[in-house]
């Protein structure tokens, strides 16, 4: 796996997108996430770094302090599920789980 990555990120349209640059040894990987509300998902597609077009739906809770996405649909593991989890750390720190 990849031992180390960093991300930039940035809210834009107050907080509706949230824009991820990766950088790791592998390459970097540019990707805009579209929060939407729980009851009105918005599953938006990007290219994940291997090239296959996946769904991806994103969404804050705790007052905009902690960012979840889910992307589904990859077929290199036969539409398998990721969950990530993003929490302020500080002002300007934003903590992957």
């Amino acid at each position: 796996g990849i031992g180390y990555q960093k991300e930039t990120i940035r809210q834009l349209n107050d907080g509706v997108n949230l824009e991820i640059i990766a950088t790791n040894p592998a390459g970097n990987w540019n990707r805009t996430l579209v929060t939407s509300e729980e009851e009105n998902p918005v599953n938006a597609t990007i290219v994940d770094p291997d090239g296959d077009e996946v769904k991806v739906e994103a969404w804050w809770e705790e007052s905009g302090c902690r960012h979840k996405s889910i992307l589904r649909g990859k077929p290199r593991v036969e539409g398998g599920v990721f969950e990530t989890v993003r929490y302020l750390e500080g002002e300007d720190v934003l903590v992957c789980e």
